[in-house]
């Protein structure tokens, strides 16, 4: 069980729940994990299987996780982790600076003020809110993803970075600034 880091931004979970042994990658859905050898699991998923490596002492310190080639995958320490996002407040008026259309290359992100929080759709899919970290910093609490929102040197915003998945994503602004 811990926090292992596949490769930049982009983490696997492993982790007990219930009476299962479960697993969960940046931006994707939780799935369980069956023991199928000593230090060996499969999932019945997307051809995964994950081989746990220990030390001297018996300590699990990294896994390989085996799909489409294999990927070695270091134990983070509690140090290494990254910081929990917090929800903070930020004043109406700020929050009317982000809404607005971003064009990212796969559709366009409409962000809207809904009474006091800001919701984000992305074409094809229902309006989700989002929430402040931070002043131009977003996270979405349905999905492992964050919005950076970028500014000009007036301080217009400008662009949005989406962060999911182990990419970051940049989409210019499409409408007028108020």
């Amino acid at each position: 069980m811990g926090i292992y880091k596949l490769r930049d931004k982009f983490l696997l979970n492993v982790f007990r729940m219930s009476d299962g042994l479960f697993a969960r990658a940046t931006g994707q859905d939780a799935f369980p994990i069956f023991p199928s050898a000593p230090n060996e699991f499969f999932a019945k998923v997307a051809g995964i299987s994950i081989s746990f490596v220990r030390d001297s002492n018996g300590s699990v310190t990294g896994l390989v996780l085996h799909q489409n080639g294999d990927r070695a995958a270091a134990k983070l320490s509690l140090s290494e982790l990254p910081p929990e996002l917090r929800e903070t407040a930020l004043a109406g008026a700020t929050l009317g600076d982000y809404v607005g259309k971003y064009r990212f290359n796969f559709g366009v992100l409409d962000v809207a003020l809904a009474s006091d929080h800001l919701e984000a759709q992305l074409t094809g899919q229902p309006p989700f809110p989002i929430f402040a970290s931070a002043k131009d910093k977003f996270f979405y609490k349905v999905v492992d993803a964050q919005l950076d929102f970028e500014r000009d040197a007036v301080g217009r915003v400008v662009a949005v970075v989406l962060h999911q998945n182990g990419r970051d994503m940049r989409a210019p602004r499409m409408t007028t600034q108020r």
